[in-house]
């Protein structure tokens, strides 16, 4: 491709000197012809000496058909890269670069390595990285341990070159080469952003054997390669022999709108263009998600956003998905018992709540589908898609700054009440809305997400709003332990208090409930819950709508006995929400440290707890654990402790 270039620039050179040669003789007629000869040769000259140097100096790239040691790009079969697309799409290509669609897999480079590679060594868990950059090469020493021919667990120190890297929003996760073949293997550590530290790869997601040795060879030829790249070919003839490849890394543009080469030869066509652009007909060589219903568009999305069974493979845009997938849903029972069988049930435990519904982010299509807005069949009226919300390219008229937009890919308003009155209009009336939500107009109360999409899904060290519109229900909390709205807003309150008003002001019945007198159900799931509840009221205790609601002078000393959690994600989302308490803005803890230091943080969180007057405003707190006199009821807080659900939970994110 240089080459081409330099070959251009000397082209480029000649006809600037043919052009100029007219004009030398002009104005220069007894010498024009000298001039202009001279000046030819001289722009030829220096672009072919620039041409020449450059290629001298210049360290060309492998091409990646010669390349042994990771997955290649591949274009074919109709796909043409997204470069391709830019000439005639600069403003849609822009955007998309913006977003992190397009760096969810690179092949590294000094511009897009996030992580410390600066001669760095980490020690975590009993095992020592040495993280290097060599030139624009990035290099680890680890210990090594191959898992298919060392049961024994005797370890190597190894150099191995990363070629690959996955993520770019909350962290990246580096892949290193196998024995020169496209295998790859994880590093076991991540770089995570927020923390802007290298942590273990397993203590980023909500699971308990994050000291074990994580290196998940093949797995991103086998898994990640599915949603991560565009048109993925995984190639695996056996677990030694794989040829992965894909059209182009990272989601693309024909990851949405098809492969792109029917279109382009078509478009060559001058009058064709403009004809289209004239007129409101659809372009049928290439895939508009606006041009075609709402359910064939969220199936562009459902593809990786869903919990799916794969049919076949070569999906695209153009075909219906559910020929090459399946959605697993509850409601389809033959297809659930058989998940059951092949996947495990404990698969099912930590993707679905018990009643079915999905409780893992990035698995929003299968949440969709299980919408009343999705599925009511009134031909009258809109159909709830992902594209109501979500828009795949920020528009111009979209004045917020590109990584606002680029987090959740949202359209303006999105996050206010707009995004349900875009279709339920009746609800734009204040007194409406007052009457409804029993909450003051413009309170986090009546918003309506906070009640019908509650944060009662999980992933990356945060909860995340349902995407399976429901409203609050404490029987279904305590059929499924999904904490219910209302106690996740209203953190300092009893179910006893959330089921009585649900009662009074919506007529729903609540079942008996048997609970702990007078004890908050945020307090019961922190103590008595499993990892999971832990997990998501460590973070409710971080959201801003619940502080201020439930007051927040209570909630130091539950967030500090979670920074002994066994689990370290459950450790690191509490010193975040406790990092929001006051005085605590700097407090030093690791949440991988050992567990004698994690001990010694909990007693620092506690001393500088208690050097704060608190204990008048915290007087008959009863629901929270402390007495009449504004004191921790320890005794009782340690008796329900361990009480802890221990389960394992690995939820898959």
């Amino acid at each position: 491709m240089n080459g081409l270039m330099d070959i251009e620039a000397a082209i480029f050179a000649l006809i600037l000197g043919a052009a100029l040669w007219p004009l030398m003789m002009r104005v220069f007629p007894t010498r024009g012809w000298l001039l202009g000869s001279v000046l030819a040769l001289f722009c030829v000259a220096v672009s072919i000496s620039a041409a020449l140097f450059a290629t001298g100096t210049r360290e060309f790239a492998i091409p990646e058909s010669e390349i042994v040691d990771r997955p290649i790009e591949v274009p074919g079969e109709g796909y043409v890269t997204s470069d391709t697309c830019r000439s005639c799409h600069p403003g849609e290509y822009n955007t998309w670069h913006q977003s992190y669609h397009r760096s969810m897999t690179q092949v590294p480079t000094p511009e897009n390595v996030l992580g410390d590679f600066d001669d760095k060594v980490v020690e975590l868990y009993g095992h020592s990285y040495h993280l290097q950059r060599r030139g624009d090469e990035f290099w680890v020493e680890l210990d090594y341990l191959s898992p298919l021919l060392d049961q024994q667990k005797n370890y190597t120190r190894v150099w191995r070159k990363i070629v690959l890297m996955t993520g770019s929003h909350h962290m990246q996760v580096y892949w290193m080469s196998h024995a020169k073949s496209k295998r790859l293997e994880m590093l076991p550590v991540v770089y995570l952003f927020e923390a802007d530290r290298w942590v273990p790869r397993a203590s980023v997601f909500l699971q308990s054997d994050t000291e074990e040795y994580h290196g998940e060879l093949g797995r991103w030829n086998d898994t990640c390669i599915d949603c991560h790249t565009t048109r993925p070919q995984p190639g695996k003839h056996h677990d030694f022999d794989l040829d992965s490849q894909a059209a182009e890394f990272g989601i693309a543009c024909e990851a949405c709108h098809g492969p792109a080469h029917k279109h382009i030869t078509a478009n060559r066509s001058f009058p064709r263009r403009y004809k289209l652009a004239l007129s409101d007909a659809n372009d049928e060589t290439i895939f508009h998600p606006k041009q075609v219903s709402e359910k064939q568009s969220s199936q562009v999305c459902g593809r990786c956003h869903g919990v799916t069974q794969i049919k076949k493979r070569d999906y695209n845009p153009f075909h219906d998905l559910s020929e090459f997938r399946t959605p697993l849903t509850k409601s389809d029972e033959q297809l659930w018992a058989k998940a059951g069988k092949e996947l495990g049930q404990d698969f099912l435990d930590n993707s679905y709540w018990p009643d079915g519904m999905i409780r893992v982010r990035g698995r929003e299509f299968n949440a969709l589908i299980n919408n009343p807005c999705y599925n009511h069949g009134d031909k009258s009226k809109r159909v709830m898609s992902c594209m109501s919300c979500h828009v795949l390219h920020q528009r111009p008229e979209d004045k917020r700054d590109p990584l606002e937009w680029a987090d959740d890919q949202l359209k303006p308003g999105m996050r206010t009440d707009l995004a349900c009155t875009q279709c339920h209009e009746d609800f734009l009336d204040d007194k409406r809305i007052a009457a409804h939500t029993h909450h003051p107009v413009g309170s986090s109360g009546s918003a309506c997400y906070n009640c019908h999409m509650p944060f009662t899904t999980y992933g990356l060290l945060q909860s995340m709003r349902s995407h399976t519109v429901t409203s609050p229900s404490i029987a279904s909390t305590l059929e499924t332990g999904r904490p219910n709205a209302c106690n996740l807003c209203h953190l300092d309150k009893t179910m006893t208090w959330a089921a009585k008003h649900l009662d009074d002001w919506w007529g729903i019945r609540s079942p008996a409930i048997t609970e702990e007198p007078n004890l908050a159900a945020s307090v019961d799931w922190l103590l008595r819950g499993d990892a999971a509840q832990r997990a998501m009221l460590a973070w409710a205790m971080g959201w801003d709508s619940a502080r201020e609601v439930s007051g927040t002078d209570w909630m130091t000393p539950h967030l500090a006995r979670l920074l002994d959690d066994p689990y370290d994600a459950i450790r690191f989302i509490a010193r975040r929400s406790l990092m929001k308490q006051p005085g605590f803005s700097d407090f030093e803890y690791d949440f991988v440290a050992s567990a004698d230091d994690r001990k010694q943080g909990v007693l620092r969180a506690l001393d500088l707890w208690r050097k704060q007057p608190s204990a008048e405003e915290l007087k008959d707190r009863l629901s929270v654990l402390f007495d009449e006199n504004g004191q921790l009821q320890q005794e009782r807080a340690d008796r329900l402790a361990a009480q802890r659900n221990d389960r394992v939970v690995r939820l898959a994110e």
